[in-house]
Formats: C-alpha cells, sequence, structure tokens
C-alpha cells in the first residue's frame, strides 16, 4: 500500500502542465481584428462627436434665450425678436445659420414654444452615410428652473 504525500511550500516543485497553444498569446488575425475594430470605434467617435457637440451647443442657446426673456411677458415679444435673439447665440456659438431657418415658435394656448427638430447626415463609409436625428424644444411661457 503506497502511500501520496503532497507538500506545498515557498520554491517547492509543484508541476503544472500547461498547453503550450494557452501561452501563445494572440495571433496575427486576432490582433489585427482588435486593432480593426479599435479604429473603427475611434473613426465612428470621431465623425459623429462634433454633431453632438453642436446640439448640446443649440440646447444651452435655446436655454439662453428662454432665460433672456425670463420675466417679460412673452406674448408680447415677436417672433423675429425671439429669432433674433437665438441668432446672437448661434453666432457666439458659431452654429450654422441654416439651422435658424428651421426653428419654429408656436403659440398655442397660454404657451409659447421655440422648437427644432433637424437632422445631420454624416458620410461615413463609401455610399454609407450616418443620419443623426435632434429635437429641441422650450416653453418660453414658463419660469425658468433654478
Amino acid at each position: 500500500s503506497g502511500s501520496v504525500s503532497l507538500s506545498i511550500g515557498f520554491n517547492q516543485g509543484v508541476v503544472v502542465k500547461t498547453s503550450k497553444k494557452l501561452q501563445q498569446g494572440a495571433t496575427f488575425w486576432e490582433t489585427s481584428l482588435y486593432i480593426s475594430a479599435f479604429l473603427f470605434v475611434i473613426t465612428v467617435v470621431l465623425k459623429l462627436m462634433p454633431h453632438y457637440i453642436d446640439d448640446n451647443s443649440i440646447g444651452s442657446s435655446m436655454e439662453g434665450v428662454h432665460a433672456a426673456l425670463d420675466g417679460k411677458d412673452i406674448h408680447e415679444v415677436t417672433n423675429s425678436d425671439i429669432k433674433g435673439r437665438l441668432g446672437k447665440f448661434f453666432e457666439v456659438s458659431m452654429l450654422p445659420d441654416d439651422l435658424l431657418k428651421q426653428v419654429d415658435v408656436v403659440r398655442e394656448g397660454g404657451k409659447v414654444l421655440l422648437k427644432l427638430d433637424y437632422e445631420k447626415r454624416q458620410p461615413f463609409m463609401g455610399n454609407i452615410d450616418i443620419v443623426l436625428r435632434f429635437s429641441h424644444q422650450v416653453d418660453l411661457a414658463e419660469p425658468v428652473s433654478k
């Protein structure tokens, strides 16, 4: 009757068999796939990020008009005055003028809505475009929330 003893201590040999394949690391094709996926994500971010930055500026501009008109009788302010104020905010933010033409001032009931629905088309690769849709709406008759 044989006995088996196993002692594990510092620098004492426990031999672990591992497959040589597990120790090789990533192959050329795996590495190429990882790099391609990383570059694809970077490309998408670099192409789309400017549109989201502009959209954030548009939202801030509309809120700026809301804050500038706060406390005034909004029903006395003309649509062209509202668009003129928004145009100044757009100019400071270096936003394109064609977006200002798409802004609607809608007066319904006691509300005065400043609305902008627009889309941006970004060429991506070859004949593939990415279409981004954005929408903003601010009720100028409501007091500004602080």
